[in-house]
């Protein structure tokens, strides 16, 4: 059995305030990951990973919060950030792990 810091003991969703458009951010508390990027509450004080890397065998996972997967087909525009920071997820994961 392969462990990720991923187990389901560990693994907790954290909510953010809702945002000025009223929709909500999500964090993830997760223990053993690489945090690309976090999420701030203050009250009480809190970050959560919303992007972040976590080892798995040879490999590595790769997970996000971000609503990245509804927008790769609007059109350009804020889109193409979606469908850019999509592809660098992919670039990032064929690299060998080190």
């Amino acid at each position: 059995m392969v462990r990720t810091g991923l187990d389901s003991a560990h693994l907790n969703l954290l909510q953010m305030p809702p945002s000025l458009d009223g929709r909500s951010r999500y964090g993830l508390r997760v223990e053993g990951e690489q945090l690309v990027a976090g999420c701030w509450q203050s009250t009480p004080m809190d970050l959560g990973t919303v992007v972040g890397v976590v080892p798995c065998g040879k490999g590595r996972i790769i997970f996000s919060t971000l609503e990245i997967c509804p927008h790769l087909n609007d059109p350009a525009g804020p889109a193409d950030v979606a469908r850019k920071l999509f592809c660098n997820y992919i670039e990032y994961a064929a690299q060998p792990a080190k």
